[in-house]
């Protein structure tokens, strides 16, 4: 499992989403790409992507833009990597059980680290990322 550049940019987004929600309203995709310095054609796109997910939810008109759909403390970063993922990667799903049989060291540690993302990402919330970024001073 590797972590892709969408993902990247959809857990800038969200983490920037939730530290503004409790003060600010829906946030238009423009200003969530210049927030996060991430390119505006592909920031939209990938909020539409977490909006479908059930991620974020969206609002059309005047004064829209998106939302986390629920509390940050209820939202994994293994969730927010699915929702833009192409085909969702799972560690068991790296080597089959005859290639796991054979495998020798390299693939037996690629198959504990593939597991070991898996394990941080689904144990790691919005919440937490949003609260190492208050105590590590970053300003955004």
């Amino acid at each position: 499992m590797v972590i892709s550049k969408s993902a990247y940019w959809a857990l800038k987004a969200v983490v920037h989403l939730a530290r503004r929600q409790s003060h600010h309203g829906p946030q238009i995709s423009a200003s969530v790409a210049e927030a996060i310095a991430a390119p505006k054609p592909g920031t939209a796109s990938l909020l539409g992507q977490l909006a479908v997910a059930g991620v974020l939810v969206s609002f059309r008109g005047l004064g829209g833009g998106f939302l986390l759909a629920r509390d940050p403390a209820g939202i994994t970063t293994l969730e927010v990597c699915r929702a833009v993922w192409a085909e969702a990667p799972s560690p068991a799903a790296d080597l089959d059980a005859d290639q796991l049989a054979s495998a020798d060291s390299v693939d037996r540690l690629m198959q504990a680290l593939s597991g070991d993302l898996h394990s941080r990402l689904a144990s790691t919330t919005i919440a937490d990322l949003v609260r190492d970024q208050r105590v590590s001073g970053a300003s955004r």
